[in-house]
């Protein structure tokens, strides 16, 4: 199992965020590496050509350029790319202003959870128990219990939170619908007559509109066929059967 861990290809992703910024010198390294195998007479589809090309901004004709100026161009792109790796928080953090209010506090805390479940798979040095025994976190190893609970509470508290962010636990569903439900509203929203506020999304209202019960279900009056009541220590008794005449 070691021997396999060792030779296996460890794909180590999510270190550099997104902007575009970033984006873009890395779609210009593709595009070159496949001007440079094209050139060398590796075979490159022509969809492939036209989209990295169109993806990369490249505008200038390949066709007349030498092999020194496909390579030239490649370390450019190479350079850009590793000026902009150095500073792809701001990157992103100008990228994201760019975006509406609603979507870009999204955003942020996606981009924090995700954060917090990389620190969680950081954690090291489990024995046979599953105990944990030290955790990095922010490059400080914590040993003691009090300060692995410090480091973990953060992360367990943005899984709980996590949903807060939904269109039916923030304004106007949630005055409406409460934390718990309000079985008057869900009972219009099945038989199809809640009219949803006009300030919601386009998102939810169509949820609420396909929440409508089917004409062919079956009636929950069915149910009072059973018995409700059971014997002590028992299960719920079923109707017995009329014996057979024959």
């Amino acid at each position: 199992m070691l021997r396999a861990q060792k030779k296996c290809k460890h794909l180590h992703m999510g270190t550099v965020f997104f902007s575009e910024a970033v984006d873009l010198p890395r779609k210009r390294i593709q595009f070159w590496t496949t001007a440079i195998r094209r050139r060398k007479g590796c075979k490159v589809s022509v969809n492939l050509w036209n989209s990295q090309k169109k993806k990369a901004k490249v505008d200038v004709p390949t066709r007349d350029m030498t092999d020194e100026d496909l390579e030239a161009q490649l370390r450019l792109a190479r350079r850009d790319y590793r000026t902009a790796k150095k500073e792809h928080e701001q990157h992103q953090d100008a990228f994201l202003d760019t975006l509406d209010k609603k979507v870009r506090d999204r955003l942020h805390r996606v981009e924090q959870a995700r954060h917090l479940g990389m620190v969680a798979r950081a954690i090291n040095g489990k024995l046979d128990s599953l105990s944990v025994l030290r955790v990095e976190h922010n490059g400080v190893q914590c040993e003691t219990q009090a300060a692995i609970e410090a480091a973990l509470f953060p992360i367990n508290k943005a899984k709980v939170h996590s949903s807060e962010d939904t269109d039916f636990l923030q304004p106007p569903f949630v005055g409406v619908f409460g934390c718990r439900g309000n079985e008057a509203i869900e009972n219009q929203v099945l038989q199809g007559t809640y009219v949803p506020p006009a300030l919601a999304s386009c998102h939810a209202k169509l949820f609420l509109s396909q929440c409508t019960l089917p004409e062919n279900l079956p009636s929950p009056t069915l149910r009072s066929l059973w018995p409700t009541t059971a014997p002590l220590g028992g299960k719920p008794r079923r109707p017995q059967r009329a014996a057979n005449p024959t």
